[in-house]
């Protein structure tokens, strides 16, 4: 890569658990050496083989054989001895130019000592490798289906954020693999032109969950009085805490009762000051509520602290809170 192209940092940090988004960091800075001179110019260490600082610093302070830079990168760097670490921040004091340090960690304090160092170098070598949020990997997705020229409905987007979790490269390979599925069961000559429809049906029957269940999709299962959905989701929170989950019902039931009630005195506005939700909620909370009647919440608010203080007691089991969550989702009388 040519010389004015060469990063100005001879330090950088992928901090983050999103992999992908290391792995491209990492990608992208090797492009900064010669691949024919990458033998002698870039080296590669976990940090569970580092045991003293001395082979570091000695690679470090190395000029490039026959190029302007070398990378020294170092995985799982939070790993790394305290000893060592004090060095590389010494080192940072006065680092090589010609050498960028490339640091992947999944957690680092912002009042250690290193953060500092590298903060010190230059703010912008802290890059950010969290995972995007869910609206974010939405926002992603609507990118992604022009790139791809698919469409996918929203409650399809949903599901696939919520099974295989908001990493740009997982959500793009799976969309390239739905494509491929909708387009080998079409006869229609049109999807040449037109988007593929991908539907939540064709996400359910086509991509394996490996995102770890949140148990907030829970709670919202249970507040639509979706049974199915509700009890599918409880069994895969089989190894959550049931006091833990509890305490998330008992709390959604109080943010019902409170949004019912708000509602029906005409003071909705004030319920982001009552209870501790974020504006944006509101709606969807009062939407929920109209799912219940106020006697039904006030009852089974009471049945959670009784099936709380019954745990406590461990005289419930995990079989009480599935119980207590078909009882949630139980049709009002006269539904049925």
């Amino acid at each position: 890569m040519a010389q004015e192209n060469a990063p100005k940092l001879p330090v950088y940090v992928a901090l983050g658990t999103d992999t992908a988004k290391m792995a491209e960091i990492v990608r992208r800075l090797k492009l900064y050496v010669q691949p024919q001179m990458s033998f002698f110019n870039c080296n590669e260490w976990h940090a569970a083989d580092i045991k003293d600082s001395q082979t570091l610093l000695s690679v470090f302070l190395q000029m490039p054989v026959c190029d302007t830079r070398r990378l020294a990168i170092i995985y799982e760097a939070e790993a790394l001895p305290k000893d060592v670490i004090a060095d590389i921040i010494d080192y940072l004091k006065h680092p090589n130019p010609s050498c960028i340090v490339c640091l992947c960690m999944q957690r680092l304090a912002k009042n250690s000592k290193l953060y500092k160092a590298i903060s010190a170098v230059d703010p912008k070598a802290i890059i950010n490798c969290e995972p995007q949020t869910a609206s974010q990997a939405h926002r992603t997705l609507s990118v992604l289906e022009k790139k791809l020229n698919v469409s996918v409905d929203f409650d399809a987007a949903d599901e696939l954020i919520n099974r295989v979790g908001t990493s740009l490269s997982v959500l793009e390979k799976q969309l390239e693999i739905l494509k491929h599925s909708v387009s080998v069961s079409s006869t229609d000559h049109a999807h040449a032109v037109q988007p593929l429809r991908i539907t939540k049906d064709l996400v359910c029957s086509h991509v394996i969950r490996t995102n770890a269940q949140q148990p907030w999709e829970l709670i919202d299962a249970l507040a639509a009085r979706e049974c199915a959905r509700a009890l599918t989701l409880l069994e895969a929170q089989a190894q959550t805490s049931p006091l833990y989950l509890l305490a998330l019902i008992s709390k959604r039931l109080r943010e019902l009762i409170c949004a019912k009630n708000l509602a029906a005195r005409g003071q909705l506005a004030l319920m982001s000051e009552k209870v501790n939700v974020k504006s944006w909620q509101v709606n969807k909370l009062r939407a929920a509520a109209d799912n219940f009647e106020a006697a039904e919440l006030d009852e089974l608010l009471c049945e959670s602290a009784d099936l709380n203080m019954r745990f406590k007691l461990s005289r419930a089991t995990f079989t009480d809170l599935v119980l207590f969550a078909q009882k949630i989702c139980s049709p009002r009388q006269g539904e049925m």
